[in-house]
């Protein structure tokens, strides 16, 4: 229960921060997320993953995303911005979620405030 409330807020602040970071004009193209699949197998990649993580790039999350892409042809752009969004919240709200040696911010949801002011205010 702790963890699905957890991910429903993440999944919330994600909604929010992946619709300010795409905008209409700057969604996706099937064939652009292709090109970013097919690149995922070339050297540069790969040697960067073996040489950070210890093994080699798995590439699904690009073809998963090349296939979704492809079940949102008969929609409208604002249709498919909307179903884009939910989707990449989904997934960073997942990712989130679980723990990885990258994580070394933790996501503010007050601004901070310096002591030294917050007696003033």
């Amino acid at each position: 229960m702790e963890y699905n409330s957890k991910y429903n807020e993440a999944v919330q602040d994600e909604r929010i921060l992946q619709a300010a970071a795409l905008p209409l004009a700057n969604m996706p193209s099937c064939m652009n997320l292709f090109d970013k699949w097919a690149t995922c197998f070339a050297l540069g990649p790969q040697a960067r993953a073996l040489y950070r993580y210890g093994t080699f790039q798995d590439c699904k999350d690009k073809l998963d995303d090349f296939k979704f892409c492809l079940t949102l042809k008969g929609m409208s752009n604002e249709e498919r911005r909307q179903v884009w969004i939910e989707r990449r919240a989904e997934q960073s709200a997942a990712k989130r979620l679980q723990s990885s040696s990258e994580d070394v911010w933790d996501l503010r949801r007050s601004p901070l405030v310096d002591p030294a002011y917050a007696e003033a205010a």
